[in-house]
This record gives C-alpha cells, sequence and structure tokens, in this order.
C-alpha cells in the first residue's frame, strides 16, 4: 500500500525504553481528506529527512488504525 500526501507537522523526539536512549520521528501527513501519522525510529536506520509542506509518499509496511488515528510505518520518499 501506498500513502502519498502533504506533510503539514514534522516533530523528532528523544525517547528512552528499558535503558536504551533513541530518536524518534513523527511526521503528520494529510491527503485531502484523511491525516497520517508516520513513525520512525533511528534504531535500525538513520532517520529520514523530512520537510515540512513538501509532497511525500510512504510505502507502507504497517498500519494501525486506533480510535480514528491512523499511524503508519515504512520507507518515505519525496513524491
Amino acid at each position: 500500500m501506498f500513502l502519498r500526501g502533504l506533510v503539514v507537522a514534522v516533530e523528532k523526539l528523544e525517547r528512552k525504553w528499558e535503558n536504551e536512549e533513541y530518536k524518534q520521528l513523527k511526521v503528520t501527513i494529510v491527503d485531502g481528506t484523511n491525516t497520517f501519522f508516520f513513525i520512525a525510529t533511528d534504531k535500525k536506520a538513520p532517520l529520514p529527512p523530512v520537510l515540512a509542506f513538501t509532497r511525500v509518499c510512504v510505502r507502507v509496511d504497517w498500519a494501525s488504525k486506533e480510535k480514528g488515528v491512523m499511524t503508519v510505518r515504512g520507507d518515505l520518499s519525496d513524491e
């Protein structure tokens, strides 16, 4: 599944889980109808460079919808 849309917010966070520190990227993407959250961490690979108000494409590997909020993970690239 591919998700295409416009990045409207980018948030980089420093997290800690079980004494392991890592960085997390949370990107808010809108496709004109829906809002999605793309989440990535730097545990396996560097965080992708993302700029607000650019169009992106996500090849979705994992998706979850809880209480109406869709969160996806996968490969993010410029559209």
